[in-house]
């Protein structure tokens, strides 16, 4: 399932893609034992965290009336799908140099989860 988004969104997605491109593979750092432990950096985990909120409530909006909780877990898969899609495209690795088709669902509930729920934690206090 494809997710199509308008025009200023796309624009938006492809910018944070580079981010992700750019900052994406191997961000190394010291695990305190002498050893180094490969990581996603900070602006890559931001900007696909991003990514993948405008996705989920493109997403969404199509489900009007339908309700929202219901429709998280599906509009997870979807998103989750494209967003491993444009990666691949993009050549975007994962912090051990893998292609991210597949380690998509590491990366959401290891890194982008929390950032995720920040952000609507966030939007929510803005709008209430």
């Amino acid at each position: 399932m494809m997710i199509e988004l308008p025009q200023d969104e796309e624009s938006r997605v492809e910018k944070l893609i580079g981010i992700c491109k750019q900052y994406g593979g191997s961000s190394d750092s010291d695990s305190g034992d002498g050893r180094r432990l490969s990581a996603y950096s900070r602006q890559f985990i931001h900007a696909a965290a991003e990514i993948y909120t405008i996705m989920r409530e493109r997403f969404l909006r199509g489900y009007e009336g339908v309700k929202r909780e219901r429709m998280k877990e599906f509009s997870y898969i979807a998103v989750v799908g494209e967003m491993s899609k444009r990666f691949d495209k993009a050549d975007i690795r994962s912090c051990h140099g893998m292609r991210m088709m597949g380690r998509m669902d590491y990366l959401y509930e290891n890194h982008l989860k929390e950032v995720i729920d920040e952000m609507d934690a966030a939007r929510l206090a803005n709008n209430p």
